[in-house]
């Protein structure tokens, strides 16, 4: 009992490294716009700025960041970026939005970089937004169908008990 307070006693008293993280999500919310929320915990050095760029080094758009912080998020978070050419849909889809005639090449993606105050990266992140997806007709009826049956079934239960 004696080692196990004596093991306890330094597990506390040692210090805890925190790894930094961050907490992005991503859909295309229009024709040529995207939503993005994104948080970051535990950088090494104060954000100052954040852009997702593409894996050619192309600069695709900025995101609004409020004082720069060592744990912090975009302001606004959610934010949406709007404007944004087919390209750059394509590229941050995954090639998912292709009804365009300029299409990239398949091997570039992009990437989200948090960066200091000399726009140095700090931490990188793949970058990829999804496609909102919004049920197809079918499935409501199907889904109208199953519950009708569930409420029938527990009315007929009712009236034989």
């Amino acid at each position: 009992m004696k080692k196990f307070m004596i093991l306890a006693l330094l597990a506390m008293a040692t210090t805890t490294l925190q790894a930094s993280t961050i907490s992005l999500s991503a859909y295309i919310s229009c024709s040529n716009c995207v939503t993005v929320s994104l948080s970051w915990a535990n950088e090494p050095v104060p954000v100052f700025s954040v852009e997702v760029q593409a894996s050619n080094g192309q600069d695709l758009f900025p995101l609004n960041t409020g004082a720069p912080a060592t744990t912090g998020a975009i302001n606004p978070d959610p934010q949406t970026v709007s404007g944004l050419s087919s390209t750059t849909l394509n590229i941050i889809t995954n090639g998912k939005i292709s009804a365009t005639s300029e299409l990239p090449q398949a091997n570039v993606t992009s990437n989200l970089l948090l960066l200091d105050s000399d726009g140095d990266v700090i931490q990188s992140t793949p970058f990829v937004a999804q496609l909102e997806s919004v049920p197809e007709p079918a499935a409501w009826s199907l889904v109208g169908g199953g519950l009708g049956l569930v409420l029938l079934g527990a009315r007929k239960r009712r009236r034989t008990t």
